[in-house]
């Protein structure tokens, strides 16, 4: 994962165009709730901020590599992470776990997802985007040859997924097939999941 938060270095025009898009598809997903998780909220946490703001949430907590001072309040924590390791959160804490445009960037997406599956509550929900395999050569072309999207975010990527993938991936670390709703968005070029963490009967 890179060294760097998303938002660290100037956002082109474009970038955020793409982060709007993948923002709002998390947004139509969420609900009042206790905690949410940002895994990989960016450097200035701004869906999570957003979050906060519009919805009645006790606690945001974003975790990324990097922050930009003066963000944290009595709703707000920050906490640094670089998703090689454990989350630095406690199990069943999250009512809903954010990762967008993350998962890409991860050298061992299984481990980060059995952390995801172990810090949400019994019935939260994983919400996550990330790139699709068509997606690519675009993102490729539009850094390394058009220089209008970081390029130094493409060239992290270590791999893409379809939506079959990603639904292997999230029952390899808990979630039961029955659980997890995916499809992609953006004409084919971004992947959504969602996902409920099975509630275990007494």
């Amino acid at each position: 994962m890179r060294e760097l938060a998303f938002g660290e270095n100037k956002i082109s025009v474009l970038d955020k165009v793409i982060f709007f898009f993948r923002a709002r598809r998390i947004k139509k997903y969420l609900q009042d709730c206790d905690v949410v998780v940002d895994a990989g909220c960016g450097h200035s946490a701004t869906l999570l901020k957003w979050i906060l703001k519009t919805f009645s949430v006790k606690k945001g907590i974003g975790l990324d590599v990097s922050f930009e001072g003066g963000l944290t309040d009595e709703k707000l924590n920050l906490i640094k992470s670089d998703f090689s390791n454990p989350l630095p959160l406690g199990d069943n804490l999250a009512d809903y776990v954010i990762s967008t445009a993350v998962v890409e960037h991860l050298s061992d997406p299984l481990f980060h997802a059995k952390e995801i599956e172990r810090v949400l509550k019994p019935g939260g929900k994983l919400l996550l985007t990330t790139p699709s395999k068509l997606a690519k050569p675009i993102l490729e072309f539009l850094a390394f040859k058009l220089g209008v999207i970081d390029r130094d975010e493409i060239a992290d990527h270590k791999q893409y997924f379809n939506v079959a993938e990603l639904k292997e991936l999230l029952v390899k670390c808990g979630f039961r097939p029955e659980d997890i709703s995916a499809h992609t968005f953006l004409f084919g070029l971004n992947n959504f999941i969602l996902a409920k963490k099975y509630v275990k009967s007494n």
